[in-house]
């Protein structure tokens, strides 16, 4: 009887272990079933985290290539003109020049709609791996101080592989660059207080071995003096 009952109570202990084996075993399949897709998860975050760097990367020099062509734009606008010093009919040796009625705010809208108009044609043209999306337009903030022009740079452009879903998007891109473009422009503003307003015909008319030579530029006329 006593040998019956430990014998029943040892199979069920048995089975009790069996049991709570298994158990084990299937949650430890489920955990690393649980862990692989986490990882194959992961992967996929950070092949998109790549994906998206790189493409901010390729953003990033567009932005600067369109900055450098837009300021160079500017600086071809103005300028200063060495002036002879035993000719001299002013006071200063160098006198900057810059188009009429402008502002700094006005140089850096035409900035951003140089950048705004150039950026979406050019960049990512060559796009293969994913399908581009977009929920607004481009937008370019830019700010000129003394030595510095500042480019923000807001693009809901979204980026899909349709075959596995991955999407991502832009982050905002900004680009800072040396530019002495204001200093230019507020020396020249400063020059036509002093003057009233300079007038170059009559400032450098007849000074020997030097010419005047007029560029027009929208509403604007540069002046500026040449070696014959």
């Amino acid at each position: 009887m006593k040998q019956n009952l430990h014998t029943a109570r040892g199979q069920a202990t048995l089975f009790m272990i069996v049991g709570l084996l298994i158990v084990f075993l299937i949650g430890l399949y489920f955990f690393y079933d649980e862990v692989e897709a986490l990882l194959i998860e992961i992967t996929l975050t950070e092949t998109e985290a790549h994906e998206q760097r790189e493409r901010t990367d390729t953003a990033y020099e567009c932005l600067e290539y369109y900055t450098e062509q837009a300021l160079e734009l500017l600086r071809k606008q103005g300028g200063y003109i060495e002036l002879p010093e035993k000719n001299l009919h002013v006071e200063r040796h160098k006198l900057a020049y810059f188009p009429q009625n402008r502002s700094s705010k006005d140089m850096e809208r035409e900035v951003a709609r140089y950048i705004e108009g150039k950026l979406p044609e050019n960049c990512f043209k060559r796009e293969e791996e994913y399908s581009l999306s977009t929920t607004g337009d481009l937008e370019i903030s830019v700010e000129l101080s003394e030595n510095e022009i500042l480019i923000i740079g807001d693009w809901p452009l979204y980026f899909t592989k349709e075959d596995t879903g991955d999407l991502f998007w832009l982050e905002p891109i900004v680009y800072s660059s040396q530019s002495s473009v204001k200093i230019l422009f507020e020396t020249a503003q400063e020059l036509s207080k002093e003057e009233n307003t300079i007038d170059y015909t009559k400032a450098y008319y007849g000074l020997e071995g030097m010419e005047i030579s007029i560029i027009p530029f929208e509403n604007s006329s540069i002046y500026t003096l040449a070696q014959e």
